[in-house]
């Protein structure tokens, strides 16, 4: 019982840590069995098939990114455009709404409510950045 809370405090308390020692994990077991694969046709050391799996890697999505790469932005510059727009248009028609009215009133202005005060001064929890918009 000790044991299980002593091990629950320390996630709780080091969960960024606990995630990227995890992450950490998951990297190196994708590199061995990715260098184990080009050992079983290169002879090869383990860090050459490691450096050629990373180099094969990095080429494929840099080959990637740069045929596909400007329709990407563009198709991610429209769907900003259609989200904001989205956002806009639900923002107006919670605001006509009594309902809709009261719930962003109580909505922190950060996350796209009316709420300009708030227990953290006037910018409200955001501290001044307004990602959702005014």
């Amino acid at each position: 019982m000790v044991a299980a809370l002593c091990v629950g405090l320390f996630i709780y308390a080091g969960g960024a840590v606990v995630m990227v020692v995890f992450a950490a994990a998951l990297v190196a077991v994708v590199l061995h069995g990715a260098a184990r694969l080009i050992r079983r046709v290169l002879p090869v050391r383990q860090w050459v098939a490691v450096v050629l799996f990373l180099a094969g890697f990095v080429g494929s999505v840099s080959l990637v990114v740069h045929v596909s790469g400007p329709e990407l932005v563009t198709q991610l510059s429209h769907l900003y455009a259609a989200l904001t727009h989205e956002r806009d248009t639900l923002h107006a028609a919670l605001d006509k709404n009594p309902v809709g009215h009261s719930v962003l009133n109580h909505i922190p202005r950060f996350f796209g409510g009316n709420q300009t005060s708030g227990p953290l001064g006037s910018e409200g929890a955001g501290g001044g950045m307004d990602f959702a918009g005014p």
